[in-house]
């Protein structure tokens, strides 16, 4: 089986699973959502800062996410916390894109940080996840669950198409060197088409604003994504693990839905 037909099966296999977990309810996702969430930082504690799963900075920073989740998700009912949540997540946010965008400086900053501290690892990813936890909140979470994920993957999946089609020029191969500009134009293109359309069929009409930050967090879905790349440079990887066959680990997969959900958090509090 080529590299194409694993990516193909598994990403059926996801999304079926996916959709099986959603129709249970949302305390279903929720929980779902904390698992990923633990995978995700085993990947960065485990094959990025080389943290033994018996450590006790391994032990901390999961247990640190799993408390934040569970407080925030079952023990308080209040919507305040989640706004806080959104906030931190996005300056966590910000500080990604000075690692993403300055110099080599900076990068080793963060990562002498993540290697001292490891809990921060817990905070990095943790913050995101806890920001998209907020959408069950919503009465209508089902809905707005699956256009935050229509505006993710379909960059994701309209980017590799359209890279493998019609990509010629590089995009930045300092930081990624298989993303081209094709690819990326046409992935930005189809997340915000295709949510376009979801919007208007099954949320209501499409306004400016609400167009205007599609086309946002389509560029900020890419924009995770290149983030998550210049990770795995800095530490030598080609994937966060190998644990889903042709897309590498759960981090690879959630790169850009994590940096994304604290300003789809966001345009639904302001916006909507």
């Amino acid at each position: 089986m080529t590299n194409t037909q694993k990516r193909i099966v598994s990403a059926f296999t996801i999304i079926a699973g996916v959709i099986g977990i959603f129709l249970i309810g949302p305390e279903a996702v929720l929980a779902f959502v904390a698992f990923v969430g633990l995978l995700a930082i085993d990947e960065l504690l485990v094959n990025f800062l080389k943290r033994s799963r018996a450590s006790v900075s391994y032990l901390f920073s999961q247990v640190l996410f799993v408390g934040s989740f569970a407080w925030l998700n079952f023990l308080q009912d209040s919507p305040e916390p989640f706004r806080w949540v959104a906030v931190a997540a996005c300056l966590v946010n910000i500080v990604l894109l000075i690692f993403l965008f300055t110099n080599a400086g900076f990068s080793k900053k963060l990562r002498r940080t993540l290697e001292k501290y490891p809990p921060t690892s817990a905070v990095l990813l943790g913050l995101p996840f806890l920001s998209f936890s907020s959408l069950f909140q919503n009465e209508k979470w089902i809905i707005f669950c699956w256009s935050f994920l229509f505006v993710t993957y379909f960059v994701d999946t309209g980017a590799w198409f359209f890279g493998k089609r019609y990509g010629k020029n590089k995009l930045w191969p300092a930081v990624s060197p298989g993303k081209t500009v094709e690819g990326t134009v046409g992935g930005v293109m189809s997340s915000v088409i295709l949510s376009t359309l979801y919007w208007s069929f099954l949320i209501g009409p499409i306004q400016w604003s609400v167009l205007l930050f599609l086309i946002g967090l389509s560029l900020a879905s890419q924009t995770g994504d290149l983030v998550q790349s210049k990770f795995k440079r800095i530490y030598g990887l080609k994937d966060s693990s190998t644990l889903i066959p042709g897309h590498g680990g759960v981090y690879d997969r959630v790169d850009s839905l994590i940096f994304v959900a604290p300003f789809y958090a966001f345009m639904l509090e302001f916006v909507i």
